[in-house]
């Protein structure tokens, strides 16, 4: 039907070029210039276990779409500011970065690996408390110790 001029008609299909598969998407009222095909181009810098560097230049407004595996626990960073990462083509990473040079960081945070350290922490810090306290009081254990030596 006809659409209202506040209202905007979608259609998503996939190209030879970009055959990526988003879980989400944004839309903007900025539409790409027609015939530019050329987004821009993203290096690579640096590749470390846990963590990636990148650096963009584009035309335009894009998704950077990483071979890497899509997995919990990453964060992805465009100048410093946290974006979201995305899941693009079932199992890889993908984050929105917007037109012009930028400097992209991508690493590895596990939550449950965070989570145990705290608990460990925490269980240590109670666990040196229980003994303090068992020695403050007197504890048979201390006595019996003493009455060995």
């Amino acid at each position: 039907g006809e659409l209202e001029p506040q209202e905007y008609s979608l259609t998503l299909s996939r190209t030879d070029e970009c055959s990526a598969n988003l879980d989400s998407i944004r839309v903007s009222t900025l539409l790409p210039i027609p015939g530019e095909s050329d987004p821009g181009e993203v290096r690579l810098t640096s590749f470390q276990p846990n963590q990636l560097r990148l650096s963009a230049t584009l035309k335009r407004s894009s998704f950077v779409v990483l071979s890497e595996v899509y997995y919990p626990g990453w964060e992805a960073y465009v100048d410093g500011q946290p974006v979201p990462l995305l899941k693009a083509d079932y199992i890889l990473r993908a984050l929105p970065v917007p037109a012009g040079e930028h400097d992209i960081a991508v690493r590895f945070r596990s939550r449950t690996l965070r989570w145990g350290l705290v608990i460990s922490l925490l269980s240590i810090v109670a666990l040196g408390a229980i003994l303090k306290w068992g020695r403050t009081r007197g504890s048979p254990v201390s006595a019996a110790g003493q009455l060995a030596t």
